[in-house]
């Protein structure tokens, strides 16, 4: 009876923002040349055999004689992508003999090959590369290209460029390996829109600071051209470049749908995502079919900018409400479930009203009171709840057209950020001992907030008449209060202060013009 040859190499897929581990078997039977790939796979990966047989051929190696069958395996997992031509192909010279190591070794691989026998990357290298067990394998193979997604798992690996030295390493048994370590670069402000270009706006100015002081959400009302977009993104560039905790979690979400595979100087700052009523609910939230993180993950630990947002659908807005109050979002398909991270600050842009020129002085609005108060009445009060800072922008005065086109000091967003960097070690110092320890003023909530946010009887008397005469809510007073705790972090003071709360106050939500 003819005998039959297996062998296995283990290899990943991305699933979500997980890896999933997988077992490729190889076998080798006599009879007529064939190549089959089975598993519950993709046409990307059946569409490989071509690929991996010239790759073989092309590295110098024969190709095997007889039916050649490779089983990907979990089977009820669908499995997608190009990362597993490496796997397949060593699985194949080593049931071949090509190559030895058939029983004695285990193997992971992960990459796409091209015809001439080069190994590259593909997305999801992180998720891929987290679910490999410290000592469970010889050897791990992974693209030179996937270096900084392996530095951010703390992995070591062996980088390789080529099918020919992955067999080079396996034939001689040198499986030397190492954990490459995350790139630093120097933070840099040539892409980052400077504080000093904002002219003419003080509350807008001082709001922006609040909120990247506080990672307190904002929203912008003004008429075109008053600045909003330019408020947005001098934002981003008041907050300090990501730490490498975050940076792997930013890379990762990159990653995922290949937006990044190497570490650069851009990838420390932090994500500004802009969204227009253009985009998809999908999009926004993400995509349930295959997993995908949609904008509000994108923008994780950075700025997701929602322009003109009285033009989106009221579902849409709604649908943000829970995402920036849990900060994450779960994804749901077929009885399964994937938690994205959320953890963004939400910035707001609106027109005051249709025409957009309610605000202007003097008054040029063309709407109708009705067409007003239905234009702003698409933001309901429960998310209005979640936004922290409201603030008017005007259209530019002379004095301030002057300025703008005038030379600037562009180094103040530098003086600013040192000043948001000291009051978030305040804010992390003052919850280091709670149970969320790396929160920031806006994304603090507890029992006893009044406590650990030192707010004494006589200023919380002051806020609670003040909220209960404007009808706040049990939401919007934890906020007012927790505004007024970064204005006093700002300052440097220990003690909140009626003034504190009087000038939070003036940014409530208020608009029902």
């Amino acid at each position: 009876m003819a005998r039959i040859v297996t062998g296995k190499v283990y290899s990943a897929i991305a699933d979500g923002i997980n890896g999933e581990r997988v077992l490729i078997e190889v076998s080798i039977s006599p009879g007529l040349p064939s190549f089959d790939i089975i598993g519950l796979c993709d046409a990307s990966i059946r569409e490989s055999k071509g690929r991996i047989l010239t790759a073989i051929k092309k590295s110098g190696f024969g190709i095997p004689k007889g039916h050649i069958t490779v089983s990907i395996s979990p089977s009820f997992i669908k499995k997608t992508g190009s990362g597993f031509d490496l796997p397949i192909a060593i699985g194949v010279l080593m049931t071949a003999g090509s190559i030895p190591g058939l029983d004695s070794l285990h193997i992971f691989a992960s990459g796409e090959l091209t015809l001439n026998g080069e190994v590259h990357g593909t997305p999801g290298a992180v998720m891929r590369i987290s679910s490999i067990e410290k000592n469970r394998y010889d050897a791990c193979f992974i693209p030179c290209e996937e270096k900084d997604s392996a530095a951010c798992c703390g992995q070591e690996c062996i980088f390789v460029s080529d099918l020919r030295s992955v067999c080079g390493h396996i034939s001689t048994y040198d499986f030397r390996s190492k954990v490459p370590q995350i790139p630093v670069f120097d933070e840099s402000d040539n892409d980052l829109l400077d504080f000093s270009v904002l002219k003419g706006q003080e509350k807008a100015s001082r709001s922006i600071l609040l909120s990247a002081c506080g990672w307190h959400n904002i929203l912008l009302i003004g008429s075109s051209g008053s600045g909003k977009t330019t408020a947005a993104k001098i934002i981003r560039g008041l907050m300090p470049s990501l730490d490498q905790k975050e940076l792997k979690d930013v890379f990762m979400l990159n990653n995922s749908i290949g937006l990044e595979s190497a570490i650069t100087a851009k990838s420390y700052k932090r994500p500004f995502r802009t969204v227009t009523p253009s985009l998809n609910l999908t999009g926004l939230i993400g995509n349930s079919n295959g997993f995908k993180p949609g904008e509000i993950s994108l923008a994780n630990h950075g700025v997701l900018f929602v322009d003109e947002l009285c033009e989106f659908n009221t579902r849409y807005i709604d649908s943000l409400r829970i995402p920036m109050e849990d900060r994450f979002v779960v994804l749901k398909k077929g009885g399964k479930e994937m938690r994205f991270p959320s953890d963004f600050l939400f910035v707001g842009a609106t027109n005051p009203c249709r025409c957009g020129l309610w605000l202007e002085k003097p008054n040029k609005c063309t709407c109708s009171k009705s067409v007003r108060e239905g234009y702003l009445n698409k933001i309901s009060g429960p998310f209005a709840d979640r936004i922290d800072l409201v603030t008017e922008m005007y259209s530019v005065d002379a004095a301030g057209l002057k300025e703008s086109v005038s030379s600037v000091n562009a180094r103040k967003s530098r003086e600013l950020r040192e000043k948001v960097r000291e009051c978030w070690l305040i804010q992390k110092e003052r919850y280091k001992g709670t149970d969320k320890p790396d929160a920031l003023n806006g994304s603090f909530d507890s029992d006893n907030l009044s406590e650990i946010l030192r707010v004494d009887s006589k200023v919380i008397d002051y806020a609670s008449n003040a909220a209960s005469v404007g009808g706040y809510s049990v939401r919007s007073f934890k906020r007012l209060l927790k505004v007024g705790r970064t204005i006093a972090d700002i300052d440097g003071r220990r003690d909140l202060r009626e003034s504190d709360i009087a000038e939070a106050l003036s940014y409530r939500f208020r608009c029902r013009l």
